[in-house]
């Protein structure tokens, strides 16, 4: 439900529209939390008793009539099965050992030990001058609120 913000006369241009920031924030964050709430309570019961879809594993359940909403037409929800393949490291290594192709696909990678480099810092092997150039600075801005 929209919420009414009470406009305050005196406002600069840039606080009416940091208000409206504001505000719109928080409307989200409700709206959000309203929305999982609601997801939480439809997709148990469209699993329970939507139809099944043999083929893909599909649930779905259909609305007694379709819903007109932002120039759309809905008429049931869904809860699609989605299946993806996950590379078994494990498994992989196991199954390329016993057949003795480990060696055929493994890859050696060099990397930097950033421990070590901090402890060759300490053992004065590396300059403070050298750690100021290895550790770069990195600005970054975020857009935050100022809470009172």
């Amino acid at each position: 439900m929209p919420r009414v913000v009470q406009r305050r006369s005196g406002l600069s241009q840039f606080e009416r529209k940091a208000l409206q920031f504001l505000a719109l924030r928080d409307e989200e964050k409700q709206i959000k939390i309203r929305k999982e709430a609601l997801q939480k309570v439809l997709q148990p019961q469209v699993a329970k008793d939507g139809d099944l879809d043999d083929i893909g594993g599909h649930r779905a359940l259909t609305f007694r009539e379709p819903i007109e909403m932002g120039g759309k037409t809905y008429t049931g929800l869904k809860q699609e099965r989605r299946v993806s393949k996950v590379f078994d490291e494990e498994k992989a290594e196991e199954i390329l050992k016993a057949k003795g192709l480990w060696e055929d696909a493994i890859e050696t990678i060099e990397v930097i030990d950033q421990d070590k480099v901090y402890a060759l810092h300490m053992d004065d092997k590396i300059t403070e001058a050298e750690m100021d150039l290895i550790l770069a600075d990195k600005e970054t801005f975020a857009f935050v609120t100022v809470a009172a």
